[in-house]
């Protein structure tokens, strides 16, 4: 099954400011890791992927970098993949 990937307003401004710091090669990364997701691969060991907690418990996040983040969410009832956030430890969750 093949996902529709969609993302948040803060996903968007968080990938153009990720986007335009230079880090190329991480972002390469993050595309990767989306074509494992819309493809519904379950993601490798090296994104250590995990379901947050508390506030977050619907949400997953993986490592896509050193301290290069990506949150998202699954409805595999709709078969839909949001983008919710992209940054390091400081920039999600303080």
């Amino acid at each position: 099954m093949n996902f529709v990937i969609t993302t948040t307003r803060q996903y968007r401004k968080a990938f153009s400011k990720f986007a335009h710091s230079g880090r190329f090669k991480d972002l390469e990364k993050v595309k990767a890791c989306l074509v494992f997701l819309e493809n519904d691969i379950p993601l490798p060991p090296r994104y250590r992927s995990h379901r947050l907690l508390g506030e977050y418990a619907d949400i997953f996040e993986c490592h896509i970098a050193f301290d290069v983040l990506l949150m998202y969410k699954i409805d595999r009832e709709i078969g839909l993949v949001t983008l919710v956030n992209l940054g390091s430890h400081p920039e999600l969750f303080d």
